[in-house]
């Protein structure tokens, strides 16, 4: 039997030290090409909306929100950095049997702002009456409830 061959103390801290560097490399250059090849949209952004309090818009009625297909809200907006702007879309109305969510979603660049409570009013118009449904805010994940006191017709 021929007796074990030991690696020189040196060679093989460079063998480790050349394999350290390669999976360093590796590791860089999937993060770049991650980076890359990452859309460089700012992710969507929704603005959150409260049940209309009378002030801009009529006020919020639980009787008449069974039967209308308009509903009164106030948005609230976003506070930005000086030059940046963003417009607020129509809104995403989702009908279910229990539910309706509505999501007041913006398009420009929001990187960097922060949501503003100022609560402007706005007139949201429904495909159907809301009829007792439960109503959601679609700005967040998962939606945020809207209670609203539902009565007798």
């Amino acid at each position: 039997m021929r007796p074990k061959q030991e690696l020189d103390p040196e060679m093989r801290g460079r063998g480790i030290a050349a394999a350290i560097t390669i999976a360093v490399t590796i590791g860089v250059v999937v993060l770049v090409a991650v980076s890359l090849l990452a859309p460089s949209e700012p992710p969507l952004r929704a603005l959150s909306w409260r049940l209309g309090d009378g002030y801009q818009v009529p006020t919020f009625d639980a009787v008449t929100a069974r039967t209308t297909r308009t509903l009164s809200v106030d948005v609230d907006h976003l506070s930005c950095g000086e030059g940046q702007t963003y417009r607020e879309e129509s809104p995403i109305i989702d009908y279910a049997a229990g539910t309706v969510t509505i999501t007041i979603p913006v398009e420009g660049d929001t990187t960097g702002c922060a949501p503003f409570l100022s609560g402007l009013g706005r007139v949201v118009h429904l495909r159907e009456p809301l009829g007792g449904r439960l109503l959601f805010d679609g700005s967040q994940d998962p939606p945020v409830s809207r209670p609203y006191e539902i009565s007798s017709p």
